[in-house]
């Protein structure tokens, strides 16, 4: 990690100064890991707090075991038992008793050393600090605690006799003085430099206030203006494919149009009707979202997980992600970009911490979204204020003009929703399906390659899906699971009959979105070898979600279906969605009653070349 990734405004070419507060810091961490005690640091916003933690601890690493952690507004001991769980990777899910839990959590804080840094501190409740003390009070465990946060951190702790006395070290942070600013801000940035002593002092005196963020606001930055990354020979843009006909010769890329401004509505009084209009605009198929964030909540991944819960999605992503972060912006993103919605209505804007602010921001340069903001309150608050400075936006307060941005222009009432015909509860047998799991070992193509179009030799085409049934299936695709890859992967499977293996050759590069087509490989021609699928149209959706989460996450390299160690899950998605294969008799089941045998057909072609005669099978190697 580097020193820029600790600061709260990312400012480029900015430098870790050596301040007072951060040589106190540094040996007040030192002394209170080496104690394995807690201490508490606390000061107002910007004033270089978490910056400076970080530098220490860092600096202590690889060495001392140091975990992050960061509470939602006002978590309970529950929340906070569960946020442990996750910071020490613990295997298994989490139990359900508070018993059993806090056995666990005291297990694993036995059995080495470890330093916890609890961030934004002052969001913590006194039973969240006496949960925290409960553990460290425990004979057998070996930690220290480094809480971080404003004064309200300072009051909270300072309230409760039996928390304060246990707190090693107070540490307070304070603005920059007059004559550290001299010292200190000429070497904060190149800009600074090189600058007249006096400006320096004047642009403190009259906006920064020895405020450490204020002066990474002051300091002016080049904007370069927004452009599409440049694309390998093979890609068009980020969430369109190139043509697998032609993969040396790069198509032209389009102008990016312009972004359209973002939409700041006050609701001077907070009006119910602003937000009931607001919630009846919500109308997925005709493009329009209304986000209704949950309250008691200030991670910029719970509100990725509010917008996919407002696209219809289950909010979790399955499966283990780098670094333990789940992509649900990228995944948010990818479906959006997809479906696609073309205007994101946000209600109560004004609790919009100015990290998740960003993140919106950054979601509507990816999508081009027409972007609402609904703030309840008759004026900016200062979060989504900062955050809206490097963004073109224009403000309202009039109902009916917000009216039309909700709904667009012309407003248009949102229609009924087209449901599938047939309950949802009822399972679908597809034998496309049936050589999902098949032991076929296609691997992907090394060299570029130009698939011709299916031709069927050795395997019969899949059935194609009737218009009512793949309507069912894309709804059930659709309400099963958030992730880009697992949806895709099933719904790939259907209009190629392809195994699980051959699907994990696919790679952005081989989807074309103009043509809809689709390449898998096959260089060993376990089946009908390398070869071009055409894509219906139900399922152009899931694909063009799936190339845009791949290149927002990993790049042109990685599996743009499910890869093979994602069986598991996927094989669980399929029966979340209520879809299998065709199912052995009731005599021949080889597993309990109502699980899906999903190897059926493999153990079919297994059963009829066992049931061969010796003599046949050596007379046709002969």
């Amino acid at each position: 990690m580097t020193a820029a990734t600790y600061q709260y405004v990312d400012l480029p070419d900015a430098s870790v100064v050596t301040t007072r507060a951060l040589l106190t810091a540094r040996e007040n961490i030192a002394d209170t890991v080496a104690a394995r005690a807690m201490m508490c640091i606390h000061g107002g916003a910007g004033f270089g707090k978490t910056l400076a933690v970080n530098t220490c601890l860092r600096e202590l690493e690889p060495s001392e075991d140091v975990r992050r952690v960061t509470f939602r507004a006002r978590p309970t001991a529950r929340a906070v038992r569960y946020e442990l769980f996750t910071a020490l990777d613990l295997a298994g899910e989490p139990p359900r008793h508070p018993s059993e839990f806090d056995r666990l959590l005291k297990t694993a804080l036995a059995e080495r050393p470890r330093t916890f840094l609890v961030d934004e501190a002052q969001w913590l409740n006194g039973e969240a600090f006496e949960y925290f003390r409960y553990l460290w009070d425990e004979p057998a465990t070996r930690f220290a605690v480094v809480f971080v946060g404003g004064e309200g951190c300072h009051t909270v702790l300072r309230r409760e006799p039996m928390l304060s006395s246990r707190i090693f070290i107070w540490q307070h942070f304070t603005r920059l003085t007059p004559s550290e600013v001299l010292d200190v801000i000429p070497l904060f940035h190149p800009i600074w430099a090189h600058a007249d002593p006096d400006d320096i002092a004047f642009a403190d005196q009259h906006a920064a206030h020895g405020n450490f963020r204020a002066w990474a606001q002051l300091t002016p930055t080049p904007a370069p203006p927004w452009h599409a990354p440049a694309a390998p020979a093979s890609t068009k843009s980020c969430c369109a494919g190139p043509s697998a006909a032609s993969p040396d010769t790069p198509p032209p890329v389009p102008l990016a149009p312009p972004l359209p401004p973002v939409t700041v509505v006050l609701d001077r009084h907070d009006d119910a009707l602003y937000t009931h209009t607001a919630l009846a605009a919500h109308h997925l198929p005709a493009g329009r979202i209304t986000l209704h964030p949950g309250p008691g909540t200030t991670s910029e991944t719970g509100l990725a997980h509010d917008l996919l819960a407002a696209l219809g999605k289950p909010p979790l992503l399955p499966g283990r992600f780098p670094g333990g972060r789940q992509p649900a912006w990228e995944a948010a993103t990818a479906w959006m970009t997809a479906l696609p919605v073309t205007r994101l209505t946000v209600l109560r804007a004004h609790r919009l911490t100015a990290r998740r602010a960003m993140r919106l921001l950054r979601l509507h340069a990816l999508t081009g979204i027409h972007l609402t903001l609904v703030c309840h309150r008759p004026h900016l608050p200062a979060a989504l204020h900062q955050a809206l400075r490097t963004a073109d936006y224009s403000v309202t307060t009039d109902f009916e003009a917000a009216r039309r941005h909700y709904y667009g222009t012309p407003i248009t009432e949102p229609p009924p929703a087209d449901k599938p015909a047939g309950p949802a509860d009822r399972w679908l047998t597809l034998p496309a399906l049936d050589r999902l799991v098949s032991y076929d070992s296609p691997r992907p193509c090394a060299d570029p390659c130009m698939p011709p179009p299916i031709a069927f030799r050795h395997r019969p085409p899949p059935v194609v899906l009737t218009a009512r049934t793949a309507q069912q299936v894309a709804h059930r695709l659709h309400a099963a699971t958030a992730h880009p890859r697992l949806a895709v992967a099933v719904a790939t499977a259907l209009f190629t009959g392809a195994s699980l293996q051959q699907l994990a050759t696919a790679r952005p590069r081989d989807y074309d979105d103009t043509a809809a087509t689709l390449a898998l490989h096959d260089r060993a021609r376990y089946t009908d070898g390398c070869a071009a699928y055409p894509v219906p149209p139900w399922a152009g959706v899931f694909l063009r979600a799936a190339a845009c989460f791949t290149r927002l996450v990993s790049g042109e390299d990685q599996e743009l279906l499910a890869a093979p160690g994602d069986r598991a899950h996927l094989l669980r998605v399929a029966e979340t969605a209520k879809l299998r294969p065709p199912q052995p008799p009731a005599a021949r089941r080889g597993g309990p009653v109502g699980r899906v045998e999903w190897d059926w057909r493999e153990r079919q072609e297994a059963e009829r070349y066992e049931a061969v005669p010796i003599s046949r099978i050596r007379a046709s190697r002969h």
